[in-house]
């Protein structure tokens, strides 16, 4: 009789051991998804549909540059456009505040108010460049950045209407 017990006391104890795994498991796995809820996304950007445009890319110099237009409706506050620098010879010393403007379809030149992202170096970069709107909003706008990989002007365009 005694064996027999310890069996029963074997068996009831990995009926718990098993039941406490599977509560934790699945405690863990509800915190992982109220996380991922609650975090917001620091590399993703979203973009109104209405206004989003493609990114456009140039590949000169050794140095690969991205630029995608975000939020260019005439209500934005900011226009905002996503700039990436990719390189593996070129050292992105560049402050882009500096290096780069917004051009309308008239000609008129604006410079960028702030630089969000990665700071000047290495050979990897993406931000967030910031202008503000332009009124009346123009059928197209240019993105000029200059002296990036020895490259005098990139220039990357839209057309908004």
């Amino acid at each position: 009789m005694w064996l027999k017990t310890m069996k029963n006391n074997k068996l009831i104890i990995v009926v718990i051991i098993i039941i406490a795994i599977v509560v934790a498991v699945s405690l863990l796995n509800s915190n992982s998804s109220k996380k991922k809820e609650e975090t917001p996304a620091t590399n993703s950007i979203q973009t109104p549909s209405k206004t989003a445009l493609e990114t456009v890319e140039n590949s000169e110099g050794g140095v690969t540059v991205g630029v995608t237009p975000l939020n260019l409706s005439p209500d934005s506050t900011t226009w905002d456009f996503e700039i990436s620098l990719s390189t593996h010879s070129v050292d992105l010393g560049q402050d882009l505040a500096v290096v780069s403007e917004l051009v309308s379809d008239g000609g008129k030149t604006y410079k960028p108010y702030l630089w969000e992202g990665d700071p000047p170096g290495g050979h990897h970069r993406s931000g967030i460049l910031k202008f503000k709107p332009i009124v009346p909003q123009p059928k197209s706008i240019q993105v000029k950045i200059t002296d990036i990989g020895g490259i005098p002007v990139r220039t990357f365009s839209w057309t908004l209407k």
